[in-house]
């Protein structure tokens, strides 16, 4: 099972990850003396956990009390308590959405959900759509004065990254 070892690994770096570069960050931009790193990640952590378990609850509940959901009823569930998750954490605690949405599909994952194939083919149109979105958010926040400004180096440091170091 070396396959279900490695996406669980991937799930599990990938919110540990980005909340550390969110705490580098704070750190870099409001200095060491107001944020105490060590105690923001586990804080984040734990409490994304918190939640994340308690949307797995949820979405088991439900699904108990309705036993033969049809496949649509089962992806709105999933979706809809994926929002709410993600929304309730990142209310109570800044920057732990991604933690809840990391325990909550590795809580889900191991549950039997009815429908499960076409939940993860809906799951697979959504992640599509939403990364070209943000690949067009991206771009529509570029300051063009920036832009202008990398003229020439800039550029050729981008060509460089794109040719050379990519591939």
């Amino acid at each position: 099972h070396v396959r279900a070892v490695l996406m669980g690994e991937g799930v599990l770096v990938d919110p540990i990850g980005a909340i550390f570069s969110i705490v580098m960050l704070d750190v870099a931009l409001s200095g060491v003396g107001d944020i105490d790193p060590f105690i923001f990640v586990i804080t984040r952590l734990l409490g994304g956990a918190a939640v994340g378990v308690l949307g797995a609850g949820v979405v088991l509940a439900v699904l108990r009390i309705n036993r033969t959901p049809a496949a649509v009823e089962s992806t709105l569930l999933l979706l809809g308590m994926s929002v709410v998750a993600f929304a309730a954490s990142e209310n109570w605690l800044s920057h732990s959405g991604l933690a809840a949405m990391a325990v909550m599909g590795v809580v889900l994952a191991a549950a039997k959900i009815p429908h499960a194939e076409e939940v993860r083919s809906f799951e697979d149109d959504l992640s599509k759509v939403l990364v070209g979105a943000i690949y067009i958010l991206a771009v529509a926040t570029v300051d063009l004065d920036v832009v202008r400004g990398l003229w020439p180096n800039g550029f050729i440091v981008v060509i460089g990254l794109m040719i050379i170091v990519r591939p």
